[in-house]
């Protein structure tokens, strides 16, 4: 209920909002400004509501064939319960960071006899954007960003897990998005699973999959309408927003590294002076 209550406040604050502005733009205010303003809402709910749903169905089939039986509930409806409780969080979460402790946090609870790593990669096989363990210690953790420090061939799509050396097991699995894109992987450590642990953790994953690529799909956007026309790059307001969340990962929990590195162009002014500008933007692109 409290997940239907989010999606209908995301419509109707879409409906309240669009039409004002619209009559502050146009001078009008029109039929097909309420329909966009109502898909609008739709697509952006769509994903995660439908998950919802899904979870919710498994949830009430599950108690009902515990009541059937006259048993006691089923501790797959724990977990069913923590995956409605995710969807809710997705939908009010501000901060990604906070979001992906809290499912594996979750993740944890249920199984707390495994450690847990959430890796989202950047732009590059090597580069980590984001990261959250729990049930892991500092070494293992840093494991996880040293095995991914080193580039290789450029071919590698998932998140490497540590050295399978030590007394424990890991599992590597990718974390897919809509069209079988890779977003991430989910690192385990732990005693092998069982199918049906199996089964459950991939629905954590879906969870996962949706809440991040809604996020690289924000900051994509958030990319365009800030990049530098002539070169391609980022402009200034993009970088100090960037350097600001890299500092707060180095400080906060996945204590992430990262440099600056400053880059200059001699002799432009002579470039400009002797063949033009358009010389010289050449010469800067």
């Amino acid at each position: 209920s409290h997940q239907g209550s989010y999606s209908s406040a995301t419509v109707f604050l879409a409906l309240a909002i669009a039409p004002p502005i619209n009559y502050l733009v146009e001078g009008r205010l029109s039929a097909g400004i309420f329909l966009a303003a109502l898909g609008t809402a739709g697509l952006i709910s769509f994903p995660l509501g439908m998950l919802f749903i899904r979870f919710a169905k498994l949830l009430v089939v599950s108690e009902r064939r515990a009541q059937q039986a006259g048993g006691s509930p089923s501790p797959n409806n724990a977990i069913l319960r923590s995956l409605l409780e995710i969807s809710i969080d997705m939908q009010t979460a501000d901060d990604f960071d906070d979001l992906l402790q809290t499912v594996l946090g979750r993740l944890h609870a249920l199984y707390p006899a495994h450690g847990f790593a959430v890796v989202i990669h950047g732009e590059r096989p090597s580069m980590i954007r984001y990261l959250a363990t729990t049930g892991l210690s500092e070494l293992d953790r840093r494991r996880i960003i040293d095995q991914n420090a080193t580039e290789g061939d450029g071919r590698r799509q998932t998140a490497v897990a540590p050295d399978r050396g030590g007394a424990e097991p890991w599992q590597s699995q990718a974390v897919r998005g809509q069209h079988g894109r890779i977003v991430g992987t989910l690192l385990i450590k732990g005693s092998a699973i069982d199918q049906q642990t199996q089964e459950m953790i991939s629905l954590f994953r879906e969870q996962l999959a949706a809440a991040a690529e809604n996020k690289l799909l924000q900051l994509e956007l958030d990319k365009l309408a800030n990049t530098d026309a002539l070169t391609g790059l980022h402009n200034r307001a993009f970088f100090n927003r960037e350097l600001a969340r890299l500092i707060a990962h180095k400080t906060g929990r996945a204590r992430l590294d990262y440099c600056v590195i400053a880059a200059d162009i001699n002799g432009l002014k002579p470039i400009n002076d002797r063949f033009g500008h358009e010389a010289g933007d050449r010469l800067i692109a």
